[in-house]
């Protein structure tokens, strides 16, 4: 399962780390649960980070990354799993186009 970390230019942990203070985490976390992450770019004013994930059969994703947040990854993946219980304020209902 993939990690997103986060630390300063000097290699250091920064003290708002989301697992800082978690018995056992590895502090550099901030998120976690990402499946073959492909891509990540950070907007303009650095207030918001996308990513971009490629699935084994499809299930493709792109993700605004969040602080603490599991994005769902399975330790194992033997096939498409689509995991209906996460949402983000942006998502947008499933739609289907057969061209």
């Amino acid at each position: 399962m993939e990690k997103v970390i986060r630390v300063n230019d000097d290699g250091s942990i920064p003290e708002d780390n989301p697992f800082v203070s978690t018995p056992g985490a590895k502090p550099e976390i901030w998120s976690y649960g990402h499946r073959n992450l492909q891509g990540i770019v950070i907007n303009s004013d650095g207030s918001v980070v996308y990513e971009h994930e490629h699935g084994p059969r499809g299930g493709d994703e792109l993700n605004i990354i969040e602080k603490g947040k599991n994005y769902g990854g399975q330790p194992l993946h033997m096939e498409l799993i689509t995991a209906e219980h996460l949402s983000h304020p942006l998502k947008r209902k499933r739609e289907w186009n057969n061209l």
